[in-house]
């Protein structure tokens, strides 16, 4: 009995050991594909900052274009911007104070001619 009984064991270690070859086989896959998709994540967010930081240039750049091509009246400027989807609209400016109303100082900034 013992003889099969030691050859019970060894082939329950066999099989223990053939386990643990196979998991550890598989942890080393998973691990070199995570860290594939790590570096897919990792370039994906550094599209996004820098999508960030440019919209904000973007904005100035088609507002600009829109304002010139108002005051010049380029159809072709705003026949552009619209080809991009963006509406120029013109809006009228509130009318100039007059005159003879004094301007509002600013702080800390004296009017001209008094010191």
């Amino acid at each position: 009995m013992s003889k099969s009984r030691s050859s019970l064991i060894g082939w329950l270690v066999a099989v223990a050991a053939a386990v643990a070859f196979v998991s550890t086989i598989t942890s080393m896959v998973i691990t070199s594909g995570n860290r594939a998709l790590q570096r897919d994540v990792a370039q994906r967010q550094q599209e996004v900052n820098q999508a960030l930081q440019l919209s904000a240039l973007n904005n100035q750049l088609v507002q600009t274009l829109a304002t010139l091509g108002v005051q010049r009246n380029d159809t072709q400027l705003t026949k552009l911007l619209a080809d991009h989807g963006i509406t120029v609209q013109v809006t009228q400016q509130p009318a100039a104070p007059a005159p003879s109303t004094p301007a509002p100082s600013t702080p800390g900034v004296a009017p001209s001619g008094t010191r």
